[in-house]
């Protein structure tokens, strides 16, 4: 698998994982579950914190469009989920990823993220 599909796909893998992480954290919520949602925001975290862990575990390529603007939003990622988890700020975690402005169904700033790698690669 070349390093461009195969960081599109570990991106593209972390965003679905965030999502279920989010989904689970709501769902115990509603549920009055706040071990189970706190646990589940924590996981997103910390899935966030290694992303750039992943990223460096690519074969390195300097050619592969977006891998430097991966790394640099990832680096940026990994930060705020480990502030959002030094915090231990519930506020912090679910919203992290998301601007002020969100709307439900936009997409957050790691699918925008793929979107904009995938992008490059076809041009």
């Amino acid at each position: 698998m070349p390093i461009s599909n195969a960081l599109t796909a570990l991106l593209d893998d972390t965003a679905k994982a965030v999502r279920t992480y989010e989904a689970e954290a709501k769902a115990a919520l509603d549920r009055g579950d706040r071990d189970a949602h706190s646990k589940a925001l924590q996981a997103k975290c910390e899935l966030l914190e290694d992303l750039p862990a992943g990223i460096d575990a690519l074969p390195a390529e300097e050619t592969t469009p977006g891998l430097a603007r991966a790394r640099k939003a990832a680096s940026s990622m990994s930060q705020r989920a480990s502030q959002a988890l030094s915090l231990n700020s519930l506020f912090y975690m679910a919203n992290l990823l998301y601007p002020d402005d969100y709307e439900e169904g936009q997409p957050n700033e790691l699918e925008r993220l793929v979107a904009a790698i995938v992008e490059t690669e076809e041009s």
